[in-house]
């Protein structure tokens, strides 16, 4: 089997492949039979001018029966590989006995295989030998391959497309050399140039407020619904989804100007939320058309589809269980497992009508979770916010909010035992993560505004920011413990709206944001 190595770069990781073909044996055929005969390729024999090219096919196949005194030190010489590879080469992908005639016959010698067969130097012979002494090892022969530069790899692949293109199509009588190079292209999964020095700072470095745009990121012609980060490893990578029917992989810091490396269309109808997989290589996501359903971001195809009897509006991985996700639709909802998605691990419902629900969020190490509704009764959203345990689906409490306006949005602290939730009454408030779930009352992080549009929030990693989102063209930063407000940042397009703001898990100064007009743009 061909070993894979990596190599990183700015804009992703190169795989390349360079192997010496085998037998099963760890060594090539070429390799086994020179060091029979006790020569390498690449060593220098005389070449006696009497003799044809013809004849020294024949001497390359058995090179025990050439002494050196048949060649005279005066004449020119002759190298094994290089010289006698415009006639004949060894043909390493054939194992099967007629290998060799076909070399032959592609060899444009016009001396007939048979008569090579029944020559006194008995070159079958010698290769049947050499086949046996191929067989006696089971390791494969890696070449380990030195980093190149882009620009290297770039000009070595072009030039290896070319032959093999030549080799593929039989065009050319020059056979396939021993040693190949396969480029696979490019993959993102990789630890970035910029993201590695920052995965183990130390927990002194504090977050900032953002300044400026470090780049815009034009692609959706809808609004983006939801914009994440990928796990911190991979956080290079940002997925957002969009009304116009599409999720969207990003290498933000990548040098190109088109940062999109992958577009995720398996839905038939707007996105509404997505999520990525523990491991960063998979993504789930959610929509109008009433499915959720999970995209390997490698290869960009649809692993499962789960169903739903109306719109599907929410969407979140396990913490713990990868398999496992949890998305909320009309009064329901449904934990799937990635690996049978023929029907639900269990659902999730109330006694009473709880809405459509807009949100979800793990507690306690994902044994609990958080969902919100749109339902609002007597002026009292009683069961808008709801604590349900993860195993059984029972409902823990529903007793949590009591004001008249419905929650959209949570976000977890990094750090305490607390979460925020995003209000309709233009504010965001705070509860405890742990139960009663208390809900602070004297503490109201206000000062944007909703106007009923479904606005996201975050809390900087470190835990001393609140960002959030807006109608108004404006990003909103408070202070946690004060709940004051430390900033507000106007967007390219002041006219937009902010429907979602996320901090970078790793680099604490960087914010990613999402708005009605399809733009996402990033903060430093």
């Amino acid at each position: 089997m061909d070993s894979l190595l990596q190599y990183g770069d700015d804009d992703g990781v190169v795989y390349s492949v360079e192997s010496k073909e085998t037998q099963g044996n760890g060594r090539s055929e070429a390799e086994a039979f020179t060091e029979e005969v006790g020569l390498k390729l690449g060593d220098t024999v005389l070449r006696d001018e009497k003799k044809s090219d013809e004849d020294y096919c024949v001497d390359y196949f058995n090179l025990q029966s050439v002494s050196s005194d048949k060649f005279d030190l005066s004449k020119s010489s002759f190298n094994i590989k290089t010289d006698l590879d415009p006639y004949l080469e060894w043909n390493l992908t054939g194992t099967d006995s007629t290998s060799y005639e076909t070399l032959w016959k592609e060899s444009k010698i016009s001396r007939s295989w048979n008569d090579f067969e029944s020559t006194p130097h008995n070159a079958t012979e010698n290769m049947q030998r050499v086949r046996k002494n191929v067989n006696q090892r089971d390791d494969d022969d890696i070449v380990v391959v030195p980093y190149k530069s882009k620009r290297q790899r770039i000009l070595e692949s072009n030039v290896t497309e070319k032959s093999n293109s030549v080799n593929v199509s039989g065009s050319s009588s020059h056979l396939s050399p021993i040693k190949k190079t396969v480029t696979l292209g490019k993959s993102f999964f990789v630890i970035h140039s910029k993201i590695q020095p920052h995965l183990f700072v130390n927990e002194s470095v504090q977050s900032r407020v953002p300044q400026k745009v470090l780049k815009q990121l034009n692609g959706h012609l809808g609004a983006v619904n939801r914009v994440k980060w990928c796990r911190r490893q991979y956080s290079h990578l940002l997925l957002s989804v969009s009304m116009d029917q599409s999720a969207k992989i990003w290498n933000v810091f990548s040098a190109s100007s088109d940062s999109c490396v992958r577009t995720i269309s398996c839905h038939w109808k707007a996105v509404k939320d997505g999520d990525w997989s523990a491991s960063g290589r998979q993504i789930v996501t959610c929509g109008f058309d009433r499915t959720a359903r999970v995209s390997d971001i490698e290869k960009g195809t649809e692993l499962c589809k789960c169903e739903f009897d109306d719109f599907v509006t929410c969407v979140k991985y396990h913490p713990v269980q990868e398999n496992l996700f949890v998305a909320g639709s009309l009064n329901l909802l449904k934990c799937w497992d990635v690996r049978c998605s023929s029907k639900p691990v269990r659902s999730y419902s109330f006694k009473d009508k709880i809405g459509q629900v807009h949100d979800l969020c793990f507690l306690d190490n994902g044994n609990t979770f958080l969902s919100c509704g749109s339902l609002v009764a007597r002026d009292s959203a009683d069961r808008n916010i709801m604590v349900w345990d993860f195993l059984s689906g029972a409902v823990i409490s529903n007793q949590i909010y009591h004001e008249r306006y419905i929650c959209t949005r949570f976000c977890k602290h990094p750090h305490s035992a607390q979460f925020l939730a995003q209000t309709h009454g233009d504010y965001i408030v705070q509860f405890d993560a742990s139960p009663p779930y208390r809900m602070n009352k004297c503490k109201r992080y206000e000062g944007h505004k909703v106007f009923g549009y479904d606005i996201g929030c975050d809390i900087s990693p470190d835990g001393r920011f609140v960002a959030t989102g807006s109608t108004m063209g404006e990003m909103f930063f408070y202070d946690y413990r004060s709940a004051k407000v430390l900033s507000k940042l106007s967007i390219t397009d002041t006219s937009d709206i902010i429907l979602n703001v996320v901090w970078h898990p790793v680099l604490y100064s960087t914010v990613a944001l999402g708005s009605w007009n399809g733009v996402v743009e990033i903060w430093q």
